[in-house]
């Protein structure tokens, strides 16, 4: 039981020190556009993910920018949508390589805990990790297009135009 313990605390710790650390990395340095955050083809720029059911569950994994309201969010873009979408996609970059970095370190309960309870520990915290990851990975495209989208029209604070004929809508 104290090895079990001591694997969900080692789980909790890191969590809360990856997200620190997330919080604290430049976002400049993630590329939306390179591997390993660039859709796999196999991926269908996220279509995989739909077929999945991910529209129906995904709002309902904790997310911390609902428990931490002072992060971005999709719902708190201002008229300054271009920097924000970028940032977004970003920020979808840093969610993806805190989630998988979390999933390897989880191996780690099998040195806490040795024999099959740490293997089942381990299994299972890399197993609660890969759905925000996916998370990432099927909204990062959608965002992108819109965010290209945006770009065409000429949508933003400085130069709205509402005689554009894009349709934000059409995303």
């Amino acid at each position: 039981m104290i090895d079990f313990i001591k694997c969900v605390l080692f789980c909790f710790s890191i969590g809360c020190i990856m997200f620190f650390l997330g919080t604290l990395c430049p976002r400049n340095i993630f590329h939306p556009e390179s591997f390993p955050y660039k859709s796999f083809e196999w991926e269908k720029d996220g279509e995989v993910y739909r077929h999945l059911k991910i529209r129906k569950w995904e709002h309902r994994l904790p997310d911390m920018s609902r428990i931490m309201p002072n992060f971005l969010h999709t719902k708190q873009l201002d008229d300054d949508y271009r920097s924000n979408l970028n940032l977004l996609i970003q920020e979808t970059c840093v969610a993806e390589a805190v989630h998988f970095i979390l999933a390897v370190m989880g191996f780690q309960c099998m040195k806490i805990w040795e024999g099959t309870g740490g293997v089942v520990c381990s299994i299972l915290f890399m197993l609660g990790n890969i759905p925000f990851i996916m998370i990432q990975r099927y909204n990062r495209p959608k965002l992108k297009k819109l965010y290209r989208r945006i770009n065409k029209c000429g949508y933003g604070a400085d130069d709205f135009d509402k005689s554009k004929t894009c349709k934000l809508s059409e995303f």
